[in-house]
């Protein structure tokens, strides 16, 4: 086995503990040896997600080598899942589908910045802390925001992000080894979220120098630097700790037309890499046979010797499949932001359908890419046996939608700021329920448009706000009622100092959005900015009753901002202060200037 190169940052991951375990294996599981673990207890266990991170493009996967030297090491030390499909290309559900080992439609969040776990199960956290873990989660991006819910049964949930919409992984990293090393004797949980990735696309150096014109590979090298760090802090992998990498979602890059991720529903998007290493895994082992990611919970329970829920749709994923899996997937977005018909795909075996405003049917084995629909839709004439498969896959579609139940998830308005969820580069839409049997367009045909959408947030977050009013204004000519385009060129109104436009334009989409809290915020602020300080409270007074508590700082900046302008100082300040004993981020740089609002507050009072 050869040496593992020093990283770029100077980092040598020797892992010698594990080196002793002999020789690797090779093949789908024959003649794979299974690591014993050392004594009756539960193992440690490091979970690490890798947000938008393509598989194919990890040397273990058969990508660039140079990208993923860390990840390769410890995929040669455990086992490797070749085809694991997530539920969701979006964050949150995917992350949900994780920690639940349930699909959206039962744990119920199903798109970013919106809903909370509802308390009727527990997750992997809950399950682990009954049976004696101590559990830490440190998280890379604000869409994992705790108030979702996915910090229950964590004794320490790490979501100080400030007013940014992330972290780097190398902060994260810092913050989980500190709490690694303060740790008891009790046996430990560490989920860490890396989130560098996701767009844009800016590594820093030097892997920003390595990959020059791959900047997205760029990130994953950086990813894979700070997993190699993580492993080597915590003495992991071991033979007393389990380690589980796993991707939420996959990255579009311009196959099929979409450049990042959440409007469609294709492997590009949906295979995430898996890999397991640690007491109890076989070494070497390549597992061709598809798995999920709702099969990521029983798998670890049954690793650390939990006994498995009842219930759950997944499996452990290195016990032998006794018959063919489905795969369920969807997304929301395309409804959420355009009024588009929503996807939903299943896999079983070979076969994937994905359907939206119409069925399309894949052979994965022959056609990976995902190029050839075999229900004809182009010159294929389609055969009766293609197309009684078709329809025996949509029964089962449907009957495992329904199978899910009622959602366990609670609706609600976006506890997330739209501005940061936007930084991020999502419109962050909340349409409601999509109606029965609508005629709505797909979006498999709308990819430029979305695209446009893209590019319009691009230019809006680096300050070309002139370019982003332009592609914003050809938009909505042909989406004229769309409120979060309308919302979104009211927030570019604003950077141009536009206060009427914008005031119309938010006006505009409150009147067609069921999502009224961030909308009425916005338009709160432009109020204020043109100098209405009175409507400037009334509408935020209006938009808190339509927000969670405790609402985001922004919102309750201004509310108190908006008193401030009235001249009532130490009702200001009274403000501010009952906002400030709820925020869970002190260090938010909004924050501060509440403390400033009630330190007036505190002196104009004592004034004689």
């Amino acid at each position: 086995m050869r040496h593992l190169p020093e990283s770029p940052g100077g980092l040598v991951v020797s892992w010698a503990a594990v080196l002793v375990l002999g020789t690797v294996a090779c093949g789908d599981g024959s003649g794979a040896r299974r690591v014993p673990a050392t004594d009756d207890t539960h193992p440690n266990i490091v979970l690490i997600t890798l947000d938008t991170t393509r598989a194919d493009h990890l040397g273990l996967y058969g990508g660039d080598s140079r990208v993923s030297p860390h990840l390769d090491r410890l995929a040669a030390l455990g086992t490797v899942f070749t085809a694991c499909d997530t539920a969701s290309p979006l964050t949150l559900p995917a992350h949900a589908t994780l920690l639940s080992g349930l699909y959206p439609p039962r744990h119920g969040l199903r798109a970013n910045g919106r809903g909370h776990l509802g308390a009727d199960f527990p997750i992997l956290p809950q399950w682990l802390s009954l049976h004696g873990y101590q559990t830490g989660a440190f998280i890379s991006s604000a869409v994992l925001d705790r108030r979702h819910g996915l910090d229950r049964g964590f004794d320490t949930y790490d979501d100080r992000m400030g007013s940014r919409a992330e972290r780097r992984g190398d902060i994260t990293v810092d913050r989980a080894l500190a709490w690694w090393r303060e740790r008891d004797a009790r046996p430990a949980f560490l989920w860490v979220h890396l989130f560098d990735p996701h767009a844009p696309y800016e590594p820093p150096a030097p892997w920003s120098a390595l990959f020059p014109d791959r900047p997205y590979d760029g990130e994953l090298a950086f990813v894979d630097a700070q997993t190699g760090r993580l492993l080597a802090g915590l003495g992991a992998p071991g033979l007393e700790t389990l380690v589980a990498v796993i991707g939420d979602h996959g990255e579009g890059l311009g196959e099929h037309g979409e450049r990042e991720h959440g409007l469609l529903l294709y492997q590009s998007t949906l295979a995430v890499p898996f890999i397991l290493s640690g007491p109890g895994i076989p070494v070497g082992r390549r597992v061709t046979t598809p798995v999920r990611t709702i099969d990521l919970l029983p798998t670890l329970l049954a690793l650390a010797g939990v006994p498995d829920p009842d219930g759950l749709p997944g499996r452990d994923a290195l016990a032998p499949a006794t018959a063919t899996l489905e795969s369920y997937a969807e997304t929301l977005m395309p409804w959420d932001d355009y009024g588009w018909h929503p996807l939903r795909s299943l896999r079983r075996g070979k076969y994937k359908l994905i359907r939206g405003a119409y069925p399309s049917l894949y052979d994965l084995r022959g056609d990976p890419d995902e190029t050839q629909d075999l229900l004809g839709h182009e010159a294929t004439p389609v055969t009766p046996g293609i197309r009684a498969r078709s329809l025996e896959m949509e029964a089962a579609l449907l009957a495992l939608q329904e199978e899910s139940g009622t959602a366990a998830g609670r609706k609600e308005s976006p506890v997330q700021s739209l501005d940061l969820l936007r930084s991020l580069g999502y419109l962050a839409g909340t349409a409601g329920v999509p109606p029965a049997d609508a005629n709505l367009l797909d979006p498999r045909g709308q990819t430029s448009f979305h695209q446009l959408v893209g590019e319009a947030l691009a230019a809006y977050r680096h300050a070309r706000h002139e370019r982003a009013a332009t592609i914003l204004g050809d938009l909505l000519r042909q989406q004229t009622h769309n409120p979060f385009l309308q919302d979104l060129a009211g927030s570019v109104a604003m950077a141009r100092g536009r206060h009427g436009d914008a005031m119309a334009l938010f006006s505009a989409a409150l009147e067609h959005t069921p999502d009224r809290g961030p909308v009425e915020v916005h338009l709160a602020e432009a109020f204020l900015a043109a100098g209405q300080p009175a409507e400037a409270e009334r509408h935020g007074r209006h938009a808190l009753g339509n927000l969670p508590s405790p609402p985001p700082v922004r919102a309750a900046l201004l509310l108190c901002q908006s008193i401030s302008r009235q001249n009532r100082p130490v009702e200001a300040g009274q403000c501010a202060a009952q906002f400030l004993a709820d925020i869970n981020d002190p260090s938010h740089p909004l924050a501060a200037e509440l403390r400033g609002l009630a330190g007036l507050s505190a002196d104009r009072s004592s004034t004689p």
